[in-house]
């Protein structure tokens, strides 16, 4: 190969190198370098899936379905041949049949309803059994909590203009020394229907949980406080809960609305 220069005295010998490395890169690219490989999912039996609220003087409702395969349709499956028992203190037995309804206050749909309202007072235990035609069985223990009041609620807004117009909440309730009591605070505008403006858990008087929606307690006397946006002419209500640990079975205890 015959070497030359250009004006500035420079080699071109490195040019047809550079050029046939951009040119082999080039029709690399243009391939078809990729490969399919289909991946034999092992079978995965559905099982029973249960949602269960009870809550004191109300009639109790709860959700069956059945799990799904992780790329199967989000379509929720309903089993129909489902037996639903709830057993409680004083030999309670109640069989909650299949009556699919959708509740407008907690914008759920439930596929079992009770016909008559559950009695309970702290320290009664419940439990729940599942079972259906295909020999699938769930069942869960709850133990009711003690009531736990708020004591008082208290808002101020401060004096800037509408669009910097915040007002400060302020919760007080006392935190009984029983271990693993779960606490959830939650701001609604207007009606407790729709999303809450503020939804977390205290887990101290200065320390928020913000990234679970159910936090343990872990003091006795609290206090929660918060800054948002509100209107002195918006609506505001305040849904305080608590419930105790339990595996299939939730249990609210406290529902307490205050309107500005």
């Amino acid at each position: 190969m015959k070497r030359t220069r250009n004006t500035s005295g420079q080699p071109r010998a490195r040019s047809g190198f550079y050029l046939l490395s951009g040119l082999l890169a080039t029709l690399l690219a243009g391939c078809g370098l990729q490969k399919d490989i289909d991946v034999e999912l092992p079978a995965y039996p559905a099982q029973l899936v249960v949602e269960f609220y009870l809550t004191p003087g109300q009639v109790p409702q709860l959700t069956v379905t059945e799990s799904t395969e992780y790329l199967a349709s989000p379509t929720p499956a309903v089993p129909r041949d489902v037996r639903v028992v709830l057993s409680g203190p004083g030999g309670l037995t109640d069989t909650i049949p299949f009556a699919p309804a959708y509740d407008s206050l907690m914008q759920k749909a439930f596929t079992h309803r009770g016909t008559r309202p559950v009695q309970a007072r702290p320290g009664d235990t419940f439990t729940l059994d599942v079972t259906d035609t295909k020999g699938r069985h769930v069942t869960g223990t709850a133990t009711m909590p003690a009531l736990v009041p708020i004591d008082t609620v208290e808002w101020k807004f401060n004096d800037k203009p509408d669009d910097q117009r915040r007002a400060y909440v302020l919760v007080r309730f006392h935190d009984p020394a029983t271990p693993g009591d779960y606490y959830r605070f939650q701001v609604h505008r207007n009606r407790v229907s729709r999303e809450p403006e503020v939804d977390y858990t205290p887990k101290t008087a200065s320390t928020m949980a913000r990234n679970s929606p159910w936090a343990p307690a872990t003091i006795s006397s609290r206090m929660i406080r918060w800054w948002s946006a509100f209107s002195t002419s918006t609506g505001l209500i305040i849904s305080f809960s608590s419930r105790c640990r339990m595996r299939a079975v939730r249990t609210v205890i406290r529902l307490r609305s205050l309107r500005l």
